[in-house]
Formats: C-alpha cells, sequence, structure tokens
C-alpha cells in the first residue's frame, strides 16, 4: 500500500514546479482583507487537489488500475493508498506555502503576510479531507473524466464561495448587527473551531472510505 502512495507521489514532478508558482500568485491576489488570513489554507487545498487530479489523470492516462488489480494487491490497499496520498499531498502544500510565506516575510517583500500557525494546519486539513472526502466516491464510481468536471465546480465554490459569501454579509448586515456578531464569535473557545473542524474532518473521510471501498471492491475492470 505504501507503495502505491509512494506512486503517487513520484508522478508529482510537474506539479511540484506548477505548486510553486501557483502559491506565488496566490500569495500576490489575495494579498487583501477579504483573504490575507485564509492564504495558507487556501494554498494547501489548491496545490492538494492539482497533486489529487494529477494522479487521477495519469492513472487515467496509463490504464494503472487496470494494471495494480491484476496483480496480487487487496482492492482494499488501493482505495486506503488513494486516501493516505491525499494526506501526503496536504503536507506537502503546507511546506510549500508556508516555506513561500516564510521567504517573503523574511525577503521583507511588502505583502501582508504572516507565519503560518496552527488554525491554518488544521483547516487546511480539513479542506483538503472535504475535497478528497467527495472526490474519491465519484472517481471510483464514475472515473477520471467526469469526476474532474464535477469537482471542478466544487473546487470553484469551496475557494471563492466564502469570500463572495462574507461580501454579501458584509453588504446586508448593518453595523449594530456585525457587532453583535462579532461579540458572539469571541465568546467562543479558541479551541472549539478547530476541533470541530478536525472531527468534521474525520467523520467526512471514514464514511467517504467506506463508500469508496464498496464501490472500488465490486467494480469491474
Amino acid at each position: 500500500m505504501l507503495n502505491l502512495v509512494l506512486k503517487d507521489i513520484l508522478i508529482q514532478k510537474k506539479s511540484f514546479l506548477v505548486a510553486v508558482v501557483y502559491s506565488g500568485f496566490l500569495f500576490i491576489i489575495f494579498s487583501n482583507e477579504v483573504f490575507k488570513d485564509a492564504i495558507y489554507v487556501m494554498g494547501t487545498g489548491a496545490i492538494a487537489y492539482i497533486m489529487i487530479v494529477t494522479s487521477s489523470a495519469y492513472d487515467d492516462k496509463y490504464k494503472s488500475e487496470i494494471i495494480i488489480n491484476s496483480l496480487p494487491v487487496h482492492r482494499k490497499s488501493v482505495v486506503l493508498a488513494k486516501y493516505l496520498a491525499a494526506v501526503a499531498f496536504s503536507a506537502v502544500g503546507l511546506i510549500i506555502v508556508g516555506a513561500l510565506g516564510l521567504v517573503i516575510i523574511i525577503a521583507g517583500i511588502p505583502l501582508p503576510v504572516r507565519h503560518i500557525n496552527l488554525y491554518d494546519i488544521v483547516f487546511a486539513f480539513f479542506s483538503v479531507a472535504l475535497l478528497a472526502a467527495l472526490y474519491y466516491p465519484v472517481y471510483f464510481k464514475f472515473g477520471y473524466n467526469i469526476s474532474r468536471m464535477l469537482n471542478l465546480v466544487l473546487f470553484m465554490v469551496l475557494f471563492f464561495g466564502p469570500g463572495a459569501l462574507l461580501d454579501y454579509i458584509r453588504q446586508k448586515m448593518d453595523y449594530t448587527s456585525a457587532q453583535q456578531l462579532a461579540s458572539r464569535l469571541q465568546d467562543i473557545p479558541a479551541w472549539a473551531p478547530g476541533t470541530l473542524a478536525l472531527a468534521v474532518a474525520v467523520l467526512l473521510t471514514v464514511v467517504s472510505l467506506i463508500i469508496s471501498l464498496k464501490i472500488y471492491e465490486t467494480k469491474d475492470f
């Protein structure tokens, strides 16, 4: 199973370069009040998504699943490897955006960048878990082409929807209501959002994994 994870990582040579360049654009494009605090989460999610889709594209192009299933490899291992690879891609994405953010700070580049923190890491893994949980059952059921189209829409909603929603709330909410909402949010314990995000990520991943296993174990090649 670990060899399957390693395979998905090693085929990402071009994706690593794309991820670095893409992260640089993110730091520039989203250096505003709406997105600046979410840049590490958005960057990690985007990088992991690119790598997930890239590995799926290579498997589809070279018919890797047919070859793998002709070997003495349990189908459960194939599915588990994909989910573990998503975790690895998340870690890679965090390292890339975290390192780039550090370079920007040290170099004194005039961008509103802060150091990466624990909240960034937790919610980055949450965002990737959400993407993977929705992506893989569709991928295992319908294949790469259909899953790519559906999840492109999902990707756009997840990463641009929050900003649009925030702008909408700002436009519709009066100052008093905004102050009351801010006051209520401050009363929430600092550990609660991260703990909830981790719990939801684990739950989504487990449910998605069970669905993917059932689909893949009965799939014909």
